[in-house]
């Protein structure tokens, strides 16, 4: 089988599959802290927005950091369940919706 035809095949076993979910709540806290080191380090290497004239910008920078880390696990941990209850007994981590 030629090379571009095993790898077209490859990548619709990738797009195919289910997305994984992580339903542990540390994997979510710390992805969050990763996103709010990453925020806070490129706002304060890149000084976008207007930022190059800051008086505080390390302190401008890690409270931008702070508060993503602090939104992040909200957008991954289910805060409510009676709001969108779902079932996570899916095949390969599939998420379904509880009927």
């Amino acid at each position: 089988m030629p090379a571009p035809v095993r790898s077209s095949l490859r990548m619709r076993g990738l797009l195919t599959r289910p997305y994984p979910l992580h339903p542990d709540a540390l994997h979510h806290v710390g992805r969050a802290l990763l996103f709010g080191v990453f925020v806070a380090a490129f706002l304060g290497v890149f000084r976008p927005f207007g930022l190059q004239g800051a008086a505080h910008l390390g302190l401008l920078a890690g409270a931008f950091g702070a508060t993503c880390t602090a939104v992040m696990p909200r957008l991954f941990i289910r805060v409510d369940p009676h709001i969108a209850p779902c079932d996570h007994s899916g095949a390969a981590g599939e998420m379904q919706r509880a009927a």
